[in-house]
């Protein structure tokens, strides 16, 4: 494998850009910069999985209209009205469980298309 990917230099991109990716915007109900703070690890754990980006809005209406951009929203607030979207809640820092739901999610993602 090793000679594969360091003599055959499109081939690790060709690997790591062969999955389906998915926007997650991440509804907060905490601070700018924690939200950005919390994409930004994601990103890097998710790479070319998922594409967060964090959720600013001011009314109601700006929120659904910005959900819809994405294919996954990614919440610490518990909710249990049914929206059109998916859905996932998490805690305001990840834990392993957490890691597992976008896992799965992920999957049922890509079974989807």
């Amino acid at each position: 494998i090793y000679v594969l990917i360091t003599h055959w230099e499109v081939l690790l991109p060709a690997i790591q850009f062969s999955y389906s990716e998915f926007k997650v915007g991440l509804f907060m109900n905490s601070d700018t910069e924690h939200t950005q703070f919390l994409a930004n690890i994601l990103n890097k754990k998710f790479y070319s999985r998922y594409t967060f980006s964090p959720i600013v809005f001011l009314t109601n209406e700006e929120a659904f209209e910005q959900f819809s951009q994405f294919d996954l929203i990614l919440t610490n607030i518990s909710t249990t009205k049914e929206f059109e979207f998916p859905v996932i809640c998490i805690d305001l820092y990840p834990s392993k469980q957490d890691i597992a739901k976008l896992n799965h999610m992920y999957d049922e993602l890509c079974l989807g298309i």
